[in-house]
């Protein structure tokens, strides 16, 4: 039985690692995980300064800490690795590469900053943040991933957001097997044929957003189990991920809300309520699709250059309001299709139509931003 916060898992290359971690975020930068009903007032109640998130996660037994350069906090948190008394070897701290530095002298060159930022002498895992398959430069990431890990400063290496295909594409250029994927897992969403991969290869999957954005805190049809068991829908789903053998980042601001995720090592749900949960699975995601997904900062920009591009046109064929009107609410007709992250699908075009122009490569998203104003031209004389 899984019964204490300080137990840890294995990882394939002998690593220790905690089960249950967490990916505090900055206040400024806070996307409640419990925003079940998408309201400040139900997200924030209580809401602590980021010093003090730390100090109650460390009070309630966390050990792992999710971190990555585009969250701004491998700095805060690598100081407090280094002030808080606890031994550097009893915490454990995750950072990635950041989307944008992905290429191989990218990567080493990513990692040192990464370094200055914890002002730790070694990073615990070191994950690739996504493939961001539009750019085709994870292979090469990978690479200077190895030479890090063969340097010692990092303990581990692993992956995020990665598919099956991904993972074969390491394998025909590395020996080395990630030892962790973390991405997108819950009660809803479970990728049976990733799992099989990783199972086979010793890979552990570690789940981000293990609550679905808190879309499932109080899901209805885990009421009963929640009684069942005297705890809350939160804790059975919690509990549900670390039964299945994955790890678990949780994320959160709130101090009742924090020692409620870390009070899941008192129990143990039954094989009957392990079969109950396995049939919740419809595929309902709430994050990107990785193989669509181009980078967070990537797709705003370019869709930040056809919105301007196209008030740019507007503006300078001096259009009636009437004209005016008509493009912008096509406009928005075109750009509303989109994952259920808001990856829009228009968007994704320009990307794919500049990688046929010039491949697939680390400057994709100036290209996709150049595409996207052309198209936007394009748009407006459509539309006339």
């Amino acid at each position: 039985m899984i019964d204490s916060i300080f137990d840890k898992i294995e990882l394939n290359n002998g690593y220790q690692m905690p089960r249950l971690g967490t990916g505090p975020d900055l206040p400024e930068a806070d996307v409640g995980a419990w925003n079940v009903d998408q309201t400040d007032e139900e997200v924030h109640p209580g809401a602590m300064s980021f010093q003090e998130t730390l100090e109650t996660l460390i009070e309630c037994g966390y050990r792992s800490f999710d971190s990555g350069a585009r969250y701004g906090t491998e700095e805060p948190i690598g100081k407090f690795f280094r002030t808080c008394g606890i031994p550097r070897e009893e915490l454990f701290i995750t950072t990635k590469v950041n989307n944008m530095m992905q290429g191989y002298d990218s990567t080493l060159k990513d990692f040192e900053q990464s370094m200055k930022n914890t002002g730790l002498d070694y990073i615990d895992l070191y994950l690739i943040h996504c493939p961001v398959p539009i750019k085709g430069q994870y292979v090469d990431t990978w690479k200077a991933m190895e030479e890090i890990y063969r340097s010692g400063r990092v303990k581990a290496i692993g992956v995020s957001n990665f598919t099956v295909q991904h993972f074969y594409d390491l394998a025909d250029v590395s020996d080395i097997v990630p030892a962790v994927n973390q991405y997108e897992q819950h009660p809803f969403y479970i990728q049976a044929n990733l799992l099989a991969y990783e199972r086979r290869h010793g890979i552990i999957p570690q789940s981000y957003s293990p609550l679905g954005q808190g879309r499932f805190a109080r899901d209805p049809r885990l009421q009963w189990l929640a009684d069942k068991y005297g705890k809350t829908i939160a804790q059975i789903i919690l509990r549900w991920h670390l039964q299945s053998g994955f790890m678990i980042v949780t994320r959160s601001s709130n101090r009742e809300r924090i020692r409620q995720n870390a009070d899941i090592f008192d129990f143990e749900l039954s094989a009957e309520d392990m079969g109950y949960m396995a049939a919740l699975d419809h595929g309902d995601r709430t994050w990107h699709i990785p193989d669509r997904f181009p980078g967070t900062a990537a797709h705003i920009h370019v869709e930040e250059a056809f919105r301007k591009t196209v008030a740019e046109e507007i503006g300078n064929r001096k259009l009636s309001d009437d004209q005016a009107e008509s493009i912008m609410e096509a406009m928005k007709v075109l750009l509303e299709p989109a994952d259920i992250d808001g990856t829009k699908d228009y968007i994704i075009y320009c990307f794919n139509k500049a990688a046929a122009l010039y491949g697939r490569n680390g400057k994709i998203e100036e290209q996709a931003v150049g595409e996207a104003g052309k198209l936007a031209v394009k748009f407006v004389e459509d539309h006339l």
